[in-house]
């Protein structure tokens, strides 16, 4: 049985979130803003490194700066 849920009843998402979605959106808003507020939730950081050293994206060299994921990131989408 799959249990639903009322809106009411979900976390509300991390505010760094809503800024980095809400950045994403603008268009003024060049890499070295959304990389500054990736850099404000360091467990964000770490997720985001991991997930782009992934198999999923296949990258020739590890990267290990946040700056260059977010250039990454941002051609491959």
């Amino acid at each position: 049985m799959i249990h639903s849920f009322k809106p009411s009843e979900l976390p509300s998402p991390p505010k760094s979130a809503l800024d980095i979605l809400n950045a994403c959106a603008d268009d003024s808003v060049d890499y070295s803003e959304i990389t500054r507020l990736v850099t404000n939730d360091p467990q964000l950081t770490v997720e985001v490194l991991r997930m782009v050293n992934s198999a999923f994206y296949a990258m020739s060299q590890e990267i290990s700066s946040l700056s260059q994921v977010i250039s990454v990131i941002g051609v491959i989408s």
